[in-house]
């Protein structure tokens, strides 16, 4: 018996200080851990993830799990003991991308709930590489005024951005970038060049890149309006008509076709030229029919104008005609000859001072206007005598057609042009037209006396007259005056827009007669 209360005695001993213990497992709470991880690294690069318990329960030992890949892989276990943080290594691979978290719990423990941190979403880069330039259109040729794109594609990498070089010089802004695009609008020749593209992704400091090899663009001009014309020169025994169709611009080579009113092709080539010559058998003073020419090279078709083929020989007479430039200085008097023929598809001209022939260029002048005239820019001693003009066929110079002779000298070219006199003469006849119709006007439209004021004279008028007959003026008399110079009054009245000046002649020779007879004393 004293046996058994002695071990009793024991056992409770024993189990003295688990009872005394304040730490009671079901009352332990963990706090949030908190998951310290990079938001992106490189694939292949080796990153730490780090966890840890900002205030962790003593004298327990913790035990950190880490997971990642959206929560669907287990990376590591890291058992830590009090305060210590767990640290993860890995080697990143590109299906770490995503989501990470960690889980804390006391080691042994179970009865103490698990706690898991805030997710962290993480982020694999890869390294840019093996860019490559294609085009839209391809080859890249396109025409003024077309659109074209270029795509930058790259055999491996993630977050890429890209830069877009031409010669090796940044792009100009007004071309859009969308993405791996480069979308140029409405392209000039300015936009011709060689394009390449750079691909890079950065992390930090560090920064991978790839540049593409480089692409020629060739921006082509289409064929500008076509002038089409011809000339004409001997051939043997009959003439020959070289028409002409020409272009102002478009890249080479451009092919040019000329055509017959009636649809017929008259001939086609494709040159390395602007301009290209198709010869027409022609007859002289015969209609050969209406020709047009058609070039492109490769965008749309362009039409010349219809051009007549019809030549006719120089006939007729020549006129010579002299007027007077002011394009020369005030101090130097130059006067221009004009020649003119009747008829003639091709004329040429030639130009003569006392019969000796003038070059095309010398110390007092210059044939201009397709030798049609000739510019003398000074007249003086030298130059002054007899000027005349020939003309004949360019095609065919044997037969020559003179005008008369006009003598220049210092005094013809001073003279005053025809045409100035007669502008000052008419402006002179035209003022002078413009007074005279004033005056008349002035003449016809004068100021009248009123009615009222006229009746008022012609009574005066008469009852002067009548008191120097009579020295006594009855008053019925003067009543019935009265009376007559109301209706006078009431007559002008109505007809005062249609008096005529014989009335007024009337009313000064009554008002003289009246003056004269004050001025004579009473005897």
């Amino acid at each position: 018996m004293f046996l058994r209360l002695v071990a009793l005695i024991l056992g409770l001993w024993s189990l003295t200080p688990t009872m005394c213990d304040h730490t009671d497992s079901k009352n332990v709470v963990l706090g949030v851990p908190i998951l310290s991880a990079p938001d992106a690294s490189f694939v292949k690069s080796i990153e730490t993830f780090s966890c840890s318990l900002s205030n962790p329960p003593k004298e327990e030992s913790i035990l950190y799990t880490l997971y990642g890949n959206n929560g669907t892989k287990k990376h590591g276990d890291f058992s830590a003991h009090g305060e210590y943080t767990a640290n993860f290594t890995l080697v990143i691979q590109l299906s770490y991308d995503g989501l990470f978290y960690c889980n804390a719990s006391v080691q042994n423990n179970t009865a103490i709930q698990p706690v898991k941190s805030k997710d962290h979403y993480f982020r694999v880069i890869v390294p840019v590489e093996g860019a490559e330039l294609s085009s839209d259109p391809s080859p890249a040729e396109v025409f003024e005024g077309q659109n074209l794109t270029l795509s930058c594609s790259v055999k491996a990498g993630t977050d890429i951005s890209y830069t877009w070089l031409i010669s090796n010089s940044s792009v100009e802004a007004r071309h859009r970038q969308e993405g791996n695009r480069l979308l140029l609008v409405s392209v000039t020749s300015e936009d011709a060049g060689n394009y390449s593209c750079l691909a890079w992704n950065q992390l930090i400091d560090s920064v991978h890149s790839s540049i593409s090899t480089q692409k020629l663009v060739t921006v082509k001009v289409g064929v500008s309006k076509l002038n089409i014309s011809f000339s004409v020169q001997k051939n043997g025994t009959g003439y020959l008509a070289q028409v002409r169709c020409q272009a102002g611009r478009g890249t080479l080579p451009i092919n040019f076709t000329l055509y017959h009113e009636n649809g017929e092709q008259q001939g086609s080539e494709e040159t390395h030229s602007h301009q290209a010559s198709f010869p027409i058998p022609v007859e002289l003073n015969r209609h050969m029919g209406a020709l047009h020419c058609v070039a492109e090279n490769g965008h749309r078709r362009v039409r010349s104008d219809v051009l007549p083929l019809r030549v006719v020989p120089v006939g007729g007479s020549v006129r010579l005609t002299l007027e007077h430039d002011d394009s020369g200085s005030s101090d130097r008097v130059s006067v221009r000859l004009r020649c003119a023929v009747d008829r003639g598809t091709f004329p040429q001209f030639h130009w003569f001072l006392n019969d000796s022939g003038l070059d095309s260029r010398g110390p007092f002048h210059r044939i201009e206007e397709h030798s049609r005239s000739l510019l003398l820019t000074s007249v003086n001693d030298h130059n002054s005598g007899s000027y005349h003009c020939e003309a004949t066929d360019s095609f065919d110079p044997i037969a020559w057609i003179s005008s008369e002779k006009l003598f220049v000298d210092r005094a013809v070219a001073s003279r005053v042009p025809v045409t100035v006199l007669s502008v000052v003469l008419g402006c002179f006849l035209f003022l002078c037209s413009l007074v005279t119709g004033c005056c008349i006007y002035g003449a016809l439209h004068r100021r009248r006396p009123a009615p009222r004021k006229r009746a008022w004279i012609l009574n005066s008028t008469a009852m002067n007259n009548m008191e120097y007959e009579d020295d006594e003026l009855v008053e019925d008399e003067y009543m019935e005056d009265g009376d007559l110079a109301t209706a006078a009054n009431m007559e002008d009245r109505d007809t005062v827009e249609g008096e005529s000046l014989d009335e007024w002649e009337q009313i000064e020779k009554a008002l003289q007669i009246n003056c004269m007879d004050e001025e004579v004393p009473p005897s």
